[in-house]
């Protein structure tokens, strides 16, 4: 196994180890080695390695590192790959992708606790949806942290502008045209002024429409010819705008069945249909329920202060959402009713 490792804030040559091993994990010298060599959390380390030395790789490396590796079986967190045969360019390509995927991976991984395989799973497809450009339809139950998973998302790409959330749910009465697509003033009896719609806010950034099962069939076409075109008209004007954003959808259900249900046009389906996201009911990953608690205390300003997780170890109708309700109850001092499943109008399942 060859290896070479070195730091940020270095010159690349300033710091290169080349190190020899063993493609076995039982007593590898480059294992011993990189346990004892100071390596910082912001180490960046390249190696070539068959998967049989993976865990001991993350082990002794740490978790928050990040590692480039040459084979394509590895699947850790924060891997770039890089070739057999590299130069310095491409080796500086590597150094400068896996800084920017580490920056990434720690937001993603502040924003979104949980230390299981499956909340692992889906920070990495997390990190890899926020480096594309891609649709993307997040699905999952109620309270399964929909909105803030593309909330982080958003952030991790970089556009410096705010995300754009709309609920579909809302856009069902008679203003829907006027909300999405803006209108002049006049464009009706109660238009009194100008208004610029959710397009023109997104442009340049990411639109989130949540329930998207919820929209119209007639905004479907609208806003197909969005998407492929970039152009629309407020409603009263004969002025085409222009709009470019990142689509993100989000429903309990999947894309493809909402399109056999026929609540979805095929076009559209087709169109908004990219990167899939599935997050996991809280049911799937209880062993994070004392991170997940942890987390919320420091969000919220509480510090660590529920010391006994048991009342809380079960899972919850509404996921993560009525997880942090109970963990409020208990933090407001209603020990009692948090304590209580049934008081608090959840039943355990």
């Amino acid at each position: 196994m060859r290896l070479l490792a070195f730091s940020l804030g270095r010159g690349i040559t300033d710091r290169i180890s080349r190190i020899a091993g063993h493609g076995s994990a039982v007593a590898c010298p480059t294992l011993q080695r990189l346990s004892t060599a100071g390596f910082h959390e912001d180490d960046i380390v390249i190696a070539k390695a068959s998967s049989l030395i993976r865990e001991s790789l993350r082990a002794s490396i740490g978790s928050r590192s990040i590692i480039a590796i040459m084979d394509d079986d590895i699947p850790l967190e924060g891997v770039v790959r890089i070739g057999e045969d590299f130069s310095d360019f491409e080796l500086l390509e590597a150094v400068e992708t896996a800084s920017a995927e580490r920056g990434i991976h720690s937001s993603i991984r502040e924003g979104m606790a949980g230390s299981s395989d499956v909340m692992r799973r889906t920070r990495r497809l997390m990190q890899m949806a926020s480096m594309s450009t891609l649709p993307l339809h997040i699905i999952g139950d109620t309270g399964t942290g929909k909105t803030h998973a593309a909330r982080l998302i958003h952030g991790c790409g970089g556009s410096g502008r705010s995300i754009v959330i709309e609920s579909c749910g809302c856009l069902v009465n008679g203003i829907a045209d006027s909300t999405l697509f803006g209108h002049t003033k006049g464009a009706f009896s109660s238009a009194s002024d100008e208004r610029g719609g959710i397009l023109a806010a997104a442009d340049g950034s990411t639109l989130f429409l949540d329930e998207i099962e919820d929209l119209p069939m007639d905004l479907q076409s609208k806003l197909l010819q969005v998407l492929d075109t970039g152009e629309y008209r407020r409603l009263g004007s004969d002025r085409i705008c222009r709009s470019r954003f990142r689509l993100i959808t989000a429903s309990n259900v999947p894309l493809k069945k909402l399109m056999e249900e026929h609540r979805l046009r095929k076009d559209f389906y087709y169109r908004i249909s990219g990167i899939e996201l599935r997050m996991p009911s809280l049911s799937e990953h209880m062993e994070d329920i004392p991170e997940l608690l942890a987390a919320y205390e420091r969000r919220s300003g509480y510090g660590h202060v529920i010391t006994d997780c048991t009342p809380f170890m079960h899972p919850f109708p509404g996921n993560v959402r009525e997880l942090f309700k109970a963990a409020e109850l208990h933090l407001q001092g209603f020990r009692h009713y948090a304590s209580e499943a049934d008081s608090c109008g959840f039943q355990p399942v």
